[in-house]
């Protein structure tokens, strides 16, 4: 038996020395006594039981006493009493005792209630630690955690849950279709769990929990898995082009050795009947037609080789607006056409031709899978991950599925794993490099009167800077997406990725000069807007 501090809260003083002298025959130590509430909740601090009788002097009783001592500091108390009756005991229930001894008090009840309620309180303390540290756990996992009890309302979820859900949902089915709560429980096993949360795709398990045989619950887990997938679609397109490039060289190298003996031999003809039309015509064609198959198969060494073309800054939004006309023309008037330009800038860096190629061959492969028409989405979007800082160019479509034994290989690699009528290609995002010390900037002045451009021109450059003149905000888009731009002036609408300085009338050069000069080198004031009173 181990010895315990012992508090004994009892106002009649003999009754309180009786169970003292017991509690010390067994072995224990009193720490004290006391007789009222405040008596009892400061000598409590060092005691690992409290013997608490209902009834003590003063204006508060055992029961207040008991509650205030659980609350500060958290230890076990057993009520003595005399009183049994149905009131008394239910307001005890409420202070949360460990237990009741009825007076007289035998000694053999006492030495058993306390070392029973020792080892409760003990258990109940490891519980409570098992749970801290559960808590704890769930709230750093990385994962979303949701738990749920057997009828699927949602108990608790960690913080990633709430971050990964948009909040607590009541129940899991508001979430996620198919409910993998209830299918879990139905099957009494885990079960997968792959669904789109929002805007992200999650994969995770829904398993049923059990106490003692009977269901009481379920745990659900989910990882966000979109840039993992993103990831896995960027691999898989890697290893299709390396495919693509390994039989480009194959077919490259077997085709140029039978181009160039038809065309040597053509020569040798056309040599022997120029002057004969009827033959040296149809050679004439076929010189044409070997210059034509010897340039797709140069075409064909360059993927071969992994030529990179001329990398540049490009606008991807710019592209899109210049071919839009063109791609409704070729998606006919039964094929709605939307395009969405979720990149916040859509600077790239990339080869012009081969980039236009590359979009033009994701949109004819989108029209050509819609025969009777439909409609053909066209979207962007800004992409962070490992890869670094991307831009995506996404086409997906209404019509039929990809039929991979005759689809074109040069569009596998940016087949959507998750859907094969969706193709995405990825390009690295344009960073502007930051302007050198003594750099001169680059203005972009958006004026329609030419006389105003004329007298700014010669004002801007006497005072240190390049200017560029649009008579209109189409021109300044244009020229914008063909050079750098440090600024804009005079624009109605912004051009993205470029800082704007509005004019308003009447103005000043010199004023309009200030503001530029504001724009380009901001001050650390959060709350400095850029508008000009200009000349």
């Amino acid at each position: 038996m181990t010895a315990r501090r012992v508090l004994v809260v009892e106002d009649e003083g003999l009754i309180a020395a009786d169970i003292s002298a017991r509690l010390e025959a067994m072995g224990h130590t009193v720490v004290g006594t006391a007789s009222t509430v405040a008596e009892a909740v400061e000598q409590a601090a060092g005691a690992d039981i409290v013997l608490m009788d209902i009834r003590i002097d003063g204006p508060g009783d055992g029961i207040e006493a008991a509650t205030i001592i659980r609350e500060r500091y958290r230890l076990p108390v057993v009520f003595l009493t005399a009183h049994t009756d149905n009131s008394t005991l239910e307001r005890a229930k409420r202070a949360g005792p460990y237990g009741y001894i009825v007076k007289p008090v035998a000694s053999a009840a006492l030495q058993t209630t306390i070392e029973i309620v020792l080892y409760k309180h003990q258990m109940e303390r490891q519980l409570e630690e098992s749970e801290a540290w559960l808590r704890a756990a769930l709230g750093a996992a990385a994962d979303a955690v949701v738990i749920t009890d057997a009828q699927g309302q949602v108990r608790m979820m960690n913080p990633a849950a709430e971050a990964l859900l948009g909040g607590k949902p009541g129940t899991v089915a508001e979430i996620l279709s198919g409910d993998p709560v209830a299918l879990a429980i139905l099957e009494d096993a885990p079960v997968p769990v792959a669904a789109r949360v929002g805007e992200a795709m999650a994969e995770g398990h829904a398993a049923p929990v059990k106490h003692g045989g009977k269901l009481i619950g379920a745990v659900l887990t989910l990882s966000e898995v979109s840039r993992q997938r993103r990831e896995q679609t960027r691999l898989r397109q890697m290893e299709r082009g390396e495919i693509t490039a390994r039989l480009a060289a194959s077919v490259a190298n077997e085709y140029t050795n039978l181009i160039a003996t038809i065309r040597n031999q053509a020569e040798h003809l056309l040599r022997q009947f120029e002057d004969y039309p009827p033959v040296s015509q149809p050679l004439h064609e076929i010189q044409q037609a070997a210059a034509a198959a010897d340039r797709v198969t140069r075409r064909l060494e360059g993927i071969a080789g992994g030529h990179p073309g001329h990398p540049e800054p490009l606008s991807l939004h710019g592209i899109l607006r210049r071919m839009s006309r063109l791609i409704q023309s070729l998606a006919g008037e039964r094929t709605k056409v939307i395009l969405h330009a979720g990149a916040a800038h859509g600077k790239i860096f990339a080869d012009a031709a081969h980039t236009e190629e590359l979009l033009m061959r994701l949109v004819m492969h989108a029209v050509t899978a819609m025969p009777n028409g439909g409609e053909l989405r066209i979207e962007t979007a800004d992409v962070k991950d490992r890869a670094g800082d991307q831009v995506s160019f996404a086409v997906s479509h209404t019509g039929e599925g990809a039929d991979l034994d005759s689809l074109d290989i040069a569009i596998t690699p940016y087949l959507s794993p998750e859907d094969e009528r969706r193709l995405e290609a990825f390009f690295p995002r344009w960073q502007a490099p930051a302007p050198a010390a003594g750099e001169v900037a680059t203005l972009l002045l958006v004026e329609p009167r030419e006389g105003v451009r004329a007298q700014l021109h010669n004002f801007f450059e006497a005072n240190g800077y390049n200017l560029l003149e649009a008579a209109d905000d189409e021109q300044a888009r244009t020229l914008a997406e063909l050079q750098h731009v440090d600024l804009v002036i005079g624009a109605t609408r912004p051009i993205e990725g470029v800082p704007l300085v509005e004019v308003a009338a009447p103005y000043t050069q010199r004023a309009l000069l200030e503001q530029v000069r504001a724009a380009l080198h901001p001050t650390p004031n959060p709350a400095l807007t850029f508008s000009a009173s200009a000349p």
